[in-house]
């Protein structure tokens, strides 16, 4: 509970903060969440593994406001609650929490990228997710530990290249190839 209450107090003392992450305790308190409702986050990154998306959402609305939603473990593994954040364009999660990917991309308009964190070796995936052809949706093998996760948040947070906008690179860049392909198709040279 003392970190519990050193983080509310941190808190109150810089109010402005936009980009947060919380990796402590395993999992975030509602005390701790009712505190960032009063912040103007953007970014969050955060463990939920003793709080469902519905719980942290009713202790914190303002979480629906956010545009960065990494989500490291998650208390009864659904996500449909996103199609309430309007504002939601990049998401990442752990391959523990179950996703429906192609209801997701489809419901949530603002999606620009979706990326599933995996700790597992590439081959043992197959099957985890149906291969989709959304170019939105992009699977990771996360080897990092903890002091690299921090320093990857903080590139980020600093708009240095961290993981946010290497996700958004590698859906722009599977767009740009998508793109020029289709337009020749519609000009009949293929």
């Amino acid at each position: 509970m003392v970190k519990i209450n050193h983080a509310i107090q941190l808190l109150s003392t810089f109010r402005n903060v936009e980009n947060l992450a919380i990796w402590c305790c395993g999992s975030i308190a509602p005390e701790l969440l009712k505190k960032i409702n009063d912040l103007p986050l953007r970014k969050f990154s955060v463990a939920m593994s003793k709080i469902t998306l519905g719980e942290a959402i009713s202790h914190c609305p303002a979480l629906r406001n956010i545009t960065h939603f990494e989500i490291l473990s998650l208390k009864g593994s659904e996500l449909k609650e996103l199609v309430e954040f309007p504002n939601l364009t990049l998401l990442c999660f752990d391959v523990h929490c179950l996703v429906d990917v192609p209801e997701l991309l489809k419901n949530c308009p603002s999606l620009r990228v979706v990326i599933c964190q995996i700790t597992i070796p590439r081959e043992d995936t197959v099957g985890l997710y149906p291969i989709l052809s959304d170019p939105r949706f992009i699977v990771l093998q996360d080897l990092m530990h903890p002091e690299a996760s921090a320093v990857e948040w903080e590139r980020s947070a600093n708009g240095q290249i961290g993981l946010w906008e290497l996700a958004d690179m590698i859906v722009e860049a599977r767009n740009s190839e998508i793109q020029p392909f289709s337009a020749t198709l519609k000009m009949g040279l293929y």
